[in-house]
């Protein structure tokens, strides 16, 4: 039977009807599925995301930066800030230091940071080159406010934490698929977390443990101090 004689058997007809009418619906339940997969995969998502009390993300530091500064006023309790870079209030620093300047009763600032006194911080140092005097700098500035409390680090950290009363501000550096350098904390995504989230009370409990292991008095030189007074 050649393909123009297939048109006369009735038989042939209704199977290629048929296959036609198989094709058409497998194609359709084929896209009902895969919307499906993807709203189960968002629910998923969504669930994480409220399981983790994830208020907001920011594209980026400078985005979140008026309202850390909120937090940061209203704050009556703590702020606690853990960062390789010390300058982490970079976009209007003139203003959140004459903020953290004025003594609230009751209010605990620590800012616990990168010691650029180490080798530790020649490992960030590399690709920019001014990046230890930087770090020194903001130190400075830091340490001469009485209303901080400052305390170095030396651990090869790839996120920043700033602790608030009520929420938290998290940030990574990471190397992206594809590039040389990494991405510093400042221009990648912030995330602001509610204190009732594990993530909180996780990071909270890292920065306690690593305050009470860095905390210690010695001097600012460079003759590789292990914390700052």
């Amino acid at each position: 039977m050649n393909f123009f004689e297939l048109f006369n058997d009735p038989q042939s007809i209704l199977s290629i009807i048929l296959g036609i009418i198989t094709f058409v619906i497998c194609s359709i339940l084929k896209k009902i599925f895969d919307a499906i997969k993807v709203y189960l995969k968002r629910i998923s998502i969504l669930k994480v995301w409220n399981d983790s009390k994830i208020q907001y993300m920011y594209d980026n530091q400078a985005s979140a930066m008026n309202d850390m500064y909120k937090k940061a006023k209203a704050a009556s309790n703590k702020i606690y800030v853990f960062a390789n870079y010390a300058d982490m209030f970079d976009s209007n620093k003139q203003q959140m230091l004459s903020l953290l300047s004025k003594k609230k009763k009751g209010l605990i600032i620590k800012f616990l940071v990168l010691n650029p006194y180490l080798e530790v911080a020649q490992y960030w140092a590399d690709e920019a080159p001014d990046y230890i005097e930087r770090i020194k700098g903001a130190i400075k500035r830091y340490s001469s406010n009485d209303t901080i409390q400052l305390a170095l680090h030396n651990e090869k950290s790839r996120f920043r934490v700033y602790i608030f009363d009520d929420v938290m501000y998290l940030g990574f550096r990471l190397k992206m698929e594809g590039q040389e350098k990494e991405k510093h904390c400042a221009d990648l995504p912030i995330w602001k977390i509610s204190k009732d989230s594990y993530l909180y009370k996780a990071f909270h409990q890292q920065f306690d443990d690593l305050w009470e292991e860095y905390n210690k008095p010695t001097p600012l030189t460079d003759n590789k101090a292990p914390s700052a007074p």
